[in-house]
């Protein structure tokens, strides 16, 4: 069984799973993304719009959106950040926030909120999480399907350098409702693989995955070395 996500805000001094279980029933947001081992941190790397085109249907199963269509990048403003092993852009008005693993700042994961300012915002806030695994990680963004309910395959784009695949669906809060909406895309980048997890709806802050900050942000990902 995959692991379950565990990603805790740079900052943050408690430990990493008591600290996402105390925020879990705060705010009623448990991810059950699963996600393997990334070699290059030496640790568990823990991971997690609607769709323009197919039809959502019940656990475990998957439609094909029908439209082949790549939104374009918008000519959106802003900054780099580079996590060490990975780097996106940060629009303006999103925020890039650093995750440990295992103790320390990760050089694979990082997330960029809209709207977040301080680390105790992502948990409301929109916003994209990337992570990068390195060649010999394991990998099972694409397996994970049965874990969620509405699924629906997104149509494969072409974003900056790479051609991503993906799906959108409905994740559990902590009374086991399926009420989390979120897009999930995965790439090959040479012999690694980049996923990226758009957050689609926390707080009362939407985006979808047409977003032209969202397709830009998924355009501009690069691994750094």
């Amino acid at each position: 069984m995959a692991n379950l996500v565990k990603m805790v805000p740079a900052k943050i001094k408690e430990d990493p799973g008591d600290y996402m279980m105390k925020k879990a029933l705060a705010l009623s947001l448990t991810v059950l993304l699963g996600m393997a081992l990334l070699a290059g941190c030496g640790g568990d790397e823990e991971q997690g719009s609607q769709t323009t085109s197919g039809t959502s249907t019940t656990a475990g199963a998957s439609t094909t959106a029908s439209a082949d269509v790549s939104p374009s990048p918008s000519s959106a403003k802003g900054e780099t950040h580079d996590a060490g092993n990975v780097s996106a852009l940060v629009p303006d008005g999103w925020k890039a926030f650093p995750f440990y693993s295992g103790g320390e700042e990760s050089e694979n994961t990082f997330s960029v909120h809209k709207g977040a300012l301080a680390a105790m915002d992502i948990w409301a806030t929109p916003g994209v999480q990337i992570t990068f695994f390195p060649e010999g990680a394991g990998f099972g963004s694409n397996n994970q399907k049965d874990l969620y309910r509405e699924v629906a395959d997104l149509a494969t784009q072409k974003m900056g350098d790479y051609t991503w695949e993906g799906f959108t669906a409905m994740s559990r809060n902590v009374k086991d409702e399926y009420v989390i909406p979120f897009a999930i895309y995965w790439t090959d980048a040479g012999s690694d693989k980049i996923q990226a997890i758009v957050w689609l709806e926390q707080g009362d802050a939407k985006v979808s995955v047409d977003d032209p900050d969202v397709v830009s942000i998924i355009a501009s990902i690069k691994p750094s070395k």
